[in-house]
């Protein structure tokens, strides 16, 4: 009897420590997918791809700047097909997906979280006081950046976030959406009137790589370097007004190995589901121009 009682004793203390081990993982798991969440939020991935139009509004203007108001009727052609293409589920299923992947192992995420929600709480106040005072938030700004004993901190804080180079997957897809507005005044019909459905994808693939590929363009407005410099400058503004303890939290995070893997995953998916939604776009936009 005694060695039974032993027995159980022993089984229920083991019952005990895998059901620890089993709650902290889920606890842990619970935190690096609310994690995930906040860093989607304050990076401005929905926000981005939501802004898509706009970007093809200003891509068409600079199309007609060039080439006259004949781009009209491409233009026509080219948003039905673009917004059918670029949805934001897909968007944030990938980067939900890329971001889980990365593992967080023992990082303590609590501290981040309590950032994401500073970070957003100041956005929101800067929002709302640029509807009726945009001149008072950059003064503010620029005063407090002045007063800062610590603005390399603040500088490469705003470098190391992810929507600095989220922002130049929009300068790439203002040139994409420019080239594509303008593409029946630069080439030859023949160039895809005479393509099969495989042959369009052909083509839709070649384009997507070649314009990355390419980088910057001298015909176009959207160069990296403005987006990531204007992309820097609005993430200054907020971080200028977290208290320590929130800009102490998101620099650890964010030159840690699992936000630096992290940031690596959340930029890559942007690019890929971009690109791929691109080459939706440019397919079935060729089929329409044929």
């Amino acid at each position: 009897m005694r060695g039974q009682e032993l027995s159980l004793l022993k089984w229920s203390g083991l019952l005990l420590v895998l059901t620890a081990l089993l709650l902290t993982g889920c606890s842990r798991s619970g935190e690096a997918g609310k994690a995930d969440e906040a860093m989607l939020r304050m990076e401005h991935v929905e926000p981005f791809y939501r802004s898509i139009p706009q970007i093809l509004d200003a891509a068409g203007g600079v199309a007609r700047k060039d080439f006259g108001a004949g781009v009209d009727a491409d233009l026509a052609l080219l948003r039905p097909v673009m917004e059918a293409a670029f949805k934001v589920e897909p968007m944030l299923a990938r980067a939900r997906q890329d971001l889980k992947a990365v593992e967080i192992g023992n990082a303590d995420l609590s501290a981040f979280l309590l950032a994401t929600d500073a970070f957003m709480q100041a956005q929101a106040a800067i929002e709302a006081e640029n509807k009726t005072s945009p001149d008072k938030v950059r003064q503010a700004a620029a005063e407090a950046y002045a007063q800062r004993a610590d603005k390399n901190r603040i500088e490469n804080l705003a470098r190391n976030m992810a929507i600095t180079d989220i922002q130049v997957e929009g300068a790439l897809l203002g040139r994409r959406l420019q080239e594509a507005a303008a593409f029946r005044h630069v080439e030859e019909p023949a160039a895809w009137q005479r393509l099969d459905d495989q042959g369009l994808e052909n083509d839709a693939t070649k384009f997507v790589q070649r314009t990355r590929a390419e980088g910057d363009r001298a015909y176009s407005p959207f160069r990296d370097d403005l987006l990531r410099g204007v992309a820097q400058e609005m993430l200054m503004i907020v971080l200028l007004r977290l208290p320590e303890p929130s800009l102490k939290a998101l620099e650890d995070f964010y030159s840690s190995d699992v936000g630096k893997a992290k940031r690596k995953a959340l930029v890559a998916a942007v690019a890929a589901q971009s690109d791929a939604d691109t080459k939706e776009m440019m397919i079935e936009y060729l089929r329409q121009l044929r």
